[in-house]
C-alpha cells in the first residue's frame, strides 16, 4: 500500500482514477516521534487527493502520548458535520440521514440510578469497566513511612514505603505498584452542596434495557463515596465533555456559556478548569447520573518499585514527584499529588502517625524487559524519579543475586545537594564497585544548566566501545520529553564513529539493546510515575 502510495511513475498513470472516492482520515501516532508523526495519515491524505479523491473532512492527527480516545471522538463528531455538508451539497439530499443526526449526539443517558435505604456494603456481581475490576482485585496496604526528599514548594518528591508482611500483595523485583488516589473530602463536599445532592444515600446503577454500558463503579456505594473513590474533580475537562454539558443544559445562559468554553478551547485549556469551576461559572445543575457518565474515573497510578523483592520481601518502597502546574498566578497539584501530600501531612511529617493510612494498590510487570542473566555491561539512563526503576535491580547486585558485568549509571537531577534521590545507596556502591561510574547531571545548580545528554556526550569514546564492542545493554527511564533528548545524547555520542548512527539506534530498539520506559502527560499515558 505504501509503494502504491508514492510511487509516481504509479501515481501518473492513475491521475483522476479515483475521482469518484469521497474519504476522510484519522491517523494513530505518537508526537514523541516528531520526524514520522501520522505519516502514513498525511501521505494517505495527500496521495489520494492526487489522483482527484475528494476528502469529506480535514486529517485527524491521533496521537498516543495524550489521550487518543478523546481526540477520536472529538474528530468523528465533525466528521459527521462534514459528511451531513458531502450529503446537502454534492447529493443535492435536502435533509441528511436520519442516522447521522443520531451518531453526531455525544450524550446519551444509558444507566439507571435506583436509591435503597436497604442496601448493605458488598459488591454487586456485575460487569464493571476496567479500572474497577482493577479496584475490586487490588489489596488494601498501609503505609508505613513517608520520607521528604524534596520541599513541597520547590515541587516535592516523596518516597513512600507499603508494608505488606502480610502478604497482601506480592512482587518481583523491577515491578511497579498502581495505586488508586481519592479526592480531597473539601472538594468532595464543595460538589456535592453546589448540586445539592444527598451525599449518604446509599444507591446502585442499572444499565438500560439493550444498552451496552458497563457499570462505572463498585456497587452498592454512595454519592459521597462515588465522588471520592471513583470520579476525577481535579482534571481538565475536555472539549468532549463540555460538548455533552452543552447537550444536557437546560438554562440558555448556561449553554452560551458551554459553548464559549468549547469553541475557544485553547483559552479554556489555558484557565485550567475542572468540572467543579465549570459548575461554579456555569450554575449548572445536573443530574448525579449524568453527571458519572461525563466525568472521566479516577485511573490508578503507576510507580517503579524501588526495592528488591528478595531483600525486602515485606515492604514497597516507591518514590513520586509532586506535580505543580502553574495557571494564573496558581498552582495547581495533580490529583495523586494532592492525595499523598494530604496523607503525609496527616501524621507521617512528624514521623509518628497516629494510624497508619491505607491505600487500594497492585502490582504489575514493567513495560521494561530485561534478561535474567546480564552477561554485559549496563547502562542505566534515569531522571528524577525514574532512577528508583534500577534501584531493586542494584540491591541485588550488592546481594550477588544478579552478578553481571560493570554498571554505567547516568543520572539527571535538579540539584544533587537538595534532592539526589538514592545518594547515600549510590555512594556505597560506588565504593563497593557495584556501580563502575557515576555521572550526575544537575540541571539547576547554576546558571549553566547540566543535562543528562551532555554528560553522554562527555564520554562518547567509553559509550561506543561499550555499546559496539561489548554489546552494552542500555536501560533508560525518563519522561518522554526527557528520552528524546537522551536518544538524541546517544546519537551525537555514535555519529562519529557510525555512518549512519539514526539506523544504528533503530537496530539497537530492534535487538532490545535498547530498552526505554517512559511516562507522558497526562493519566492515559503508558506510565504516570507522577
Amino acid at each position: 500500500y505504501y509503494q502504491w502510495l508514492i510511487n509516481e511513475h504509479i501515481l501518473a498513470k492513475e491521475k483522476g482514477s479515483l475521482k469518484d472516492l469521497r474519504f476522510a482520515v484519522f491517523g494513530c501516532g505518537d508526537s514523541t516521534f516528531t520526524k514520522t508523526f501520522n505519516r502514513m495519515a498525511k501521505l494517505t491524505s495527500e496521495k489520494l487527493k492526487a489522483r482527484d479523491a475528494k476528502q469529506i473532512y480535514e486529517t485527524g492527527l491521533g496521537d498516543d502520548s495524550k489521550n487518543i480516545e478523546q481526540m477520536f471522538t472529538e474528530w468523528v463528531a465533525k466528521f459527521w458535520e462534514g459528511l451531513i455538508a458531502f450529503f446537502m451539497t454534492e447529493q443535492k439530499v435536502q435533509s441528511p440521514p436520519e442516522i447521522i443526526g443520531k451518531v453526531a449526539k455525544l450524550y446519551e443517558n444509558q444507566l439507571e440510578l435506583v436509591f435503597d435505604e436497604k442496601l448493605t456494603a458488598g459488591p454487586i456481581s456485575t460487569e464493571y469497566e476496567m479500572a474497577t475490576k482493577q479496584y475490586l482485585l487490588s489489596a488494601t496496604v498501609p503505609i508505613e513511612r513517608m520520607s521528604l526528599r524534596r520541599a513541597f514548594e520547590e515541587g516535592g518528591i516523596l518516597t513512600v514505603d507499603l508494608n505488606i508482611k502480610d502478604k497482601a500483595i506480592k512482587y518481583k523485583t523491577l515491578e511497579n505498584v498502581a495505586i488508586f488516589p481519592e479526592n480531597d473530602p473539601l472538594l468532595v463536599e464543595g460538589v456535592g452542596k453546589l448540586q445539592g445532592w444527598d451525599m449518604d444515600r446509599p444507591f446502585i446503577l442499572k444499565a438500560h434495557p439493550n444498552s451496552k454500558a458497563k457499570i462505572p463503579f463498585i456497587i452498592p456505594t454512595t454519592i459521597r463515596e462515588a465522588l471520592a473513590k471513583y470520579c476525577d474533580l481535579t482534571g481538565l475537562l475536555s472539549k468532549t465533555q463540555l460538548q455533552k454539558l452543552e447537550e444536557i443544559a437546560k438554562d440558555q445562559v448556561a449553554k452560551e456559556k458551554l459553548k464559549s468554553y468549547y469553541t475557544k478551547y485553547e483559552d479554556f485549556k489555558g484557565q485550567y478548569q475542572t468540572i467543579l469551576s465549570v459548575l461554579e461559572e456555569t450554575k449548572l445543575l445536573i443530574p448525579f447520573i449524568d453527571f458519572i457518565q461525563i466525568v472521566d474515573r479516577l485511573e490508578p497510578r503507576f510507580y517503579a518499585i524501588s526495592t528488591s523483592s528478595k531483600k525486602n520481601p515485606g515492604m514497597i518502597s516507591f518514590s513520586l514527584a509532586i506535580t505543580l502546574k502553574e495557571v494564573n498566578k496558581k498552582l495547581i497539584k495533580g490529583n495523586a499529588s494532592q492525595f499523598f501530600e494530604r496523607i503525609f501531612n496527616s501524621g507521617y511529617n512528624s514521623g509518628t502517625p497516629v494510624a497508619l493510612t491505607s491505600v487500594k494498590a497492585f502490582t504489575r510487570a514493567p513495560a521494561m524487559k530485561i534478561p535474567e542473566k546480564l552477561a554485559v555491561p549496563l547502562i542505566l539512563i534515569a531522571t528524577g524519579t525514574g532512577v528508583s526503576r534500577f534501584i531493586g535491580l542494584l540491591e541485588e547486585r550488592e546481594m550477588g543475586e544478579k552478578p553481571g558485568e560493570d554498571v554505567f549509571l547516568f543520572y539527571g537531577c535538579r540539584n544533587q545537594q537538595k534532592e539526589c534521590l538514592y545518594e547515600t545507596e549510590l555512594t556505597n556502591w560506588m565504593k563497593k564497585g557495584i556501580i563502575k561510574s557515576l555521572y550526575i547531571a544537575e540541571s539547576r545548580k547554576s546558571e549553566k544548566k547540566c543535562y543528562i545528554q551532555e554528560k553522554l556526550r562527555q564520554v562518547k569514546e567509553e559509550l561506543y566501545t561499550l555499546i559496539k564492542e561489548k554489546k552494552a545493554l542500555v536501560l533508560v527511564c525518563a519522561s518522554m520529553s526527557a528520552e528524546i533528548e537522551i536518544r538524541q545524547g546517544l546519537f551525537d555520542a555514535l555519529k562519529d564513529k557510525e555512518p549512519d548512527p539514526q539506523s544504528f539506534l533503530e537496530e539497537m530498539k530492534k535487538n532490545n539493546q535498547y530498552v526505554k520506559e517512559y511516562w507522558g502527560q497526562t493519566s492515559n499515558s503508558r506510565f504516570t510515575f507522577i
